[in-house]
């Protein structure tokens, strides 16, 4: 339930990387849900919003405990994206989940949008 929020359903793959965690990106609820210390999810975060958790910070972080480096990446294909939109009589706030796709040339797709 705790994670509900942050979770939706995609179609089934058996890829690895398609179940996997993006802790670079991932809300401090979904970190401490999958099995990070309430400690390290907050490192994390705060970590985070200076530079990107390397590879060598998240191995430490997961050594010893195979769940968590089978379900943790460092990377993302989807993002979210907050933006506030200021109209004359108005402000809301307009949030955009985009797919970006590709190799060599990214093709973003928007994925879904809701103004609140």
């Amino acid at each position: 339930r705790s994670i509900a929020p942050f979770v939706r359903v995609s179609p089934v793959s058996s890829a690895a990387t398609q179940r996997q965690i993006n802790v670079n990106t991932a809300p401090l609820e979904v970190l401490v849900a999958i099995g990070f210390t309430e400690s390290q999810a907050v490192e994390m975060v705060q970590q985070r919003l200076n530079l990107p958790i390397t590879k060598e910070l998240l191995d430490t972080l997961v050594e010893g405990d195979v769940q968590l480096k089978r379900y943790t990446k460092l990377n993302s294909t989807e993002f979210t994206i907050y933006c506030r939109v200021v109209m004359p009589n108005t402000t809301k706030w307009l949030r955009a989940v985009v797919s970006a796709q590709g190799q060599q040339k990214r093709k973003t797709l928007v994925r879904q949008l809701e103004i609140s």
